[in-house]
C-alpha cells in the first residue's frame, strides 16, 4: 500500500496487485484508489491567473487490467471548491461535482 499526502486534510491510498505476462499468460492486474485530497496545496500549479484554489476531491475507484481488457468503476467527488480569476473578474465559491464511472455492456 502507498499513501500520498498533501496538506493535513488529505490521504490517498493506492492498493494494487498484478501478475506479469508470462508465455501465452495475460497481464493481469487490479488497483484502488481511496481517500480524499485536499486541492490547496497544488494551486501553485494552475499559475498566476488562478488563485484561491480549495476544495477536497473524496475518492473510490477500482480498476481491473485482464490481457488487453481495462476495466473500472467508482466515484469521484468534488466538494468546497472555489477559485478566483482575477483577470476575468470571476469568482466560484462553494462548488460541488460527482463523477461516477460505471461499465456499459
Amino acid at each position: 500500500m502507498r499513501g500520498l499526502s498533501a496538506g493535513t486534510n488529505s490521504s490517498l491510498s493506492v492498493k494494487g496487485k498484478g501478475t506479469l505476462p508470462q508465455g501465452r499468460t495475460p497481464l493481469s492486474g487490479s488497483t484502488s484508489i481511496t481517500g480524499a485530497i485536499d486541492l490547496a496545496p497544488f494551486a501553485p500549479i494552475t499559475g498566476p491567473t488562478v488563485q484561491g484554489v480549495t476544495g477536497r476531491l473524496q475518492s473510490d475507484l477500482n480498476f481491473t487490467v485482464s490481457g488487453e481488457t481495462i476495466t473500472g468503476g467508482g466515484t469521484l467527488n468534488l466538494t468546497g471548491a472555489a477559485l478566483n480569476l482575477p483577470k476575468t473578474g470571476l469568482r466560484l465559491d462553494h462548488g460541488e461535482a460527482s463523477l461516477i464511472l460505471a461499465a456499459i455492456d
